[in-house]
């Protein structure tokens, strides 16, 4: 991973503990390393993929915003990336393999069971959470049954980190009963997590791209 990313997701995870306000510098700056990254490599690119990044770091974006709009406007923008992710996923080609089924029944099951917990948090906003999550479970089903096996282990861990980030995110934004020394470890988890997830993505379809061209 390029030195600018390591450096702008420690720089976003100390703002989130010591001045929030800050991160409209760092946060964007994870996507945008990211997005270069995969736009430096000389092989074949998606241009799917490429607008699937590009969509992440504008749900970054709104999500730094403290009005409802923002928070519909990137859930949106990740709705979208999830569709893409899974469209690019999908593509790549799927197999399936007991081990495949017992992690995606694992990781099914642990999600569902805890989005159900949340259920009388959401209120109005059940209805576009579920098909928030029930898109990423799709999304991570597409990962765990990727045929590649150069880049499947960056592709698992990434999708497996995003389902674990979206869960802790969902808590800590409808979970009431938190306190706020809880929220700020859970924020921090979930963006350490999410970038992760991303830069095991980038990863895996890079690696898997060598093995195409």
């Amino acid at each position: 991973m390029p030195l600018v990313f390591l450096v702008a997701v420690i720089l976003d995870i100390t703002l989130i503990i010591y001045n929030p306000f800050l991160r409209i510098l760092s946060k964007p700056m994870i996507m945008i390393s990211l997005i270069m990254y995969y736009l430096s490599y000389q092989g074949i690119k998606s241009r799917l993929f490429i607008f699937g990044l590009i969509t992440a770091l504008l749900g970054d974006c709104f999500l730094l915003g403290e009005k409802e709009i923002f928070f519909f406007l990137g859930l949106s923008s990740f709705l979208v990336m999830q569709v893409v992710y899974t469209t690019v996923f999908y593509r790549q080609g799927l197999r399936y393999s007991h081990r495949s089924l017992f992690i995606s029944v694992i990781v099914l099951g642990i999600s569902l069971l805890l989005f159900s917990t949340l259920i009388p948090s959401l209120g109005t906003l059940l209805f576009p959470v579920l098909i928030y999550t029930l898109s990423i479970l799709i999304m991570a089903t597409m990962a765990i049954f990727n045929q590649s096996q150069k880049g499947y282990t960056y592709l698992l861990l990434g999708a497996v980190l995003f389902v674990s980030s979206d869960l802790c995110l969902a808590y800590n934004l409808f979970d009431q009963t938190l306190s706020g020394s809880t929220n700020t470890l859970l924020s921090v988890y979930v963006m350490g997590s999410y970038a992760l997830a991303q830069a095991f993505i980038v990863k895996s379809v890079l690696m898997i791209n060598r093995r195409i061209s």
